[in-house]
């Protein structure tokens, strides 16, 4: 078959159906789960960032451009989508390397 290598992989306590991706100007944080809502430490994953709700007119009580605190409560299966309020964070990964 061959070999497989993975680097980079960071495991972290908590729900398998949580997942967080970033981007060059925000992030998305996802939960997949189908029965509970789930606190994500998003100021431990990103030290230092100031994060917020993206605004829009759909759904204006989800995205309602509020500032994030370090956690956010993401409901069972469900996503917000989060932009960065200072662009020096832009393009960073969680543990804070250059993509």
């Amino acid at each position: 078959m061959g070999d497989v290598e993975l680097s980079d992989i960071e495991l972290r306590t908590g729900c398998a159906d949580v997942m967080v991706r970033s981007f060059d100007n925000g992030l998305v944080v996802l939960n997949g789960s189908t029965f509970q809502s789930v606190d994500v430490a998003v100021g431990d994953l990103f030290p230092g960032a100031r994060l917020r709700r993206l605004e829009g007119r759909q759904d204006p009580a989800h995205n309602n451009g509020e500032p994030v605190g370090p956690t956010l409560t993401v409901p069972r299966q469900d996503a917000f989508f989060l932009r960065f309020a200072d662009t020096t964070r832009s393009g960073r990964e969680p543990d804070g390397h250059e993509r």
